[in-house]
């Protein structure tokens, strides 16, 4: 954690704030700047969707490491081995026992660009204090797709269209945007070239009974990293990062093969209603 501090503050160019806590996303009256870090177990602020109801589970394509802590420089407690069968079977799925997300806002720094009326037509800010043209606007995810986005903005987190966003590699056609037709935000912080995918890999499997699962990761630009906390047959846990924030969409951690209660993608996860918990 403290080398990503070290390179978020280089690549904001700002200075150290507090760690907050997601469950109170404010920031200091007056202050207009999001936390440097968000450390939080609601993945749906980092884009994601955990279904703790369904037994959630992942399967290892590789050998990983599995640390104490969710952190690279924190000890490791054991190895998760990679499936071995040409059937993915029961003792091969992991359970998923905990979740944490660091969500890193600043780096999505995003500017309105649209006059206040269409930025609220369009983004969906109409609840949210008024926009003006050169408001910030923090991206934490955003889909290749065009469909939606999770923002910080003015101390919360909504959801707003991706289509209308542009954002290098993985901007979507603004001509696509099913609310007006129309770019309403730039996108001004980090993203590597990695952020775009060609042909999305597609991870598969079969689990033991008979239940096909077909995954493709999300092509997105990310500002946070996910860690996993694991549980092994000999009831040792553990945590390992499945998504990281300074990598890009091509290059995340690919040690894994499939999942099943747990999506990458909070939007066409296992709830119609996801984005309800980002404004509640």
């Amino acid at each position: 954690m403290i080398n990503r501090l070290i390179i978020l503050m280089t690549v904001c160019l700002m200075s150290f704030s507090a760690v907050a806590n997601a469950d109170s996303p404010k920031a200091k009256e007056g202050d207009n700047l999001p936390p440097l870090v968000i450390e939080t177990d609601n993945l749906t602020y980092a884009g994601a969707f955990i279904d703790w109801s369904g037994s959630p589970g992942i399967v290892a394509q590789k050998s990983v490491s599995l640390h104490k802590e969710p952190a690279d420089n924190s000890p490791i407690v054991g190895i998760v081995p990679g499936y071995t069968s040409s059937t993915i079977v029961k003792q091969e799925m992991f359970p998923i026992v905990g979740v944490k997300a660091y969500i890193y806002p600043r780096m999505g720094k995003t500017k309105i660009i649209a006059s206040p009326e269409k930025a609220k037509q369009s983004a969906a800010l109409t609840n949210t204090a008024d926009v003006n043209i050169g408001d910030d606007i923090y991206v934490i995810y955003s889909e290749k797709s065009g469909l939606k986005s999770v923002v910080w903005y003015k101390g919360n987190f909504i959801v707003v269209p991706s289509s209308g966003i542009k954002i290098p590699y993985i901007n979507s056609n603004p001509e696509q945007n099913y609310y007006q037709g129309y770019t309403y935000a730039v996108y001004e912080g980090y993203s590597t070239n990695n952020d775009i995918v060609n042909e999305p890999v597609r991870y598969g499997g079969y689990y033991d009974d008979g239940k096909r699962y077909l995954i493709t990761p999300p092509v997105c630009r990310r500002n946070a990293d996910i860690w996993l906390q694991l549980e092994m047959p000999d009831k040792v846990t553990g945590w390992v990062q499945i998504t990281d924030a300074y990598a890009g969409a091509n290059a995340q951690p690919d040690w894994w093969k499939c999942y099943t209660g747990f999506s990458l993608d909070c939007f066409t996860g296992f709830s119609p209603d996801t984005h309800k918990l980002l404004t509640n």
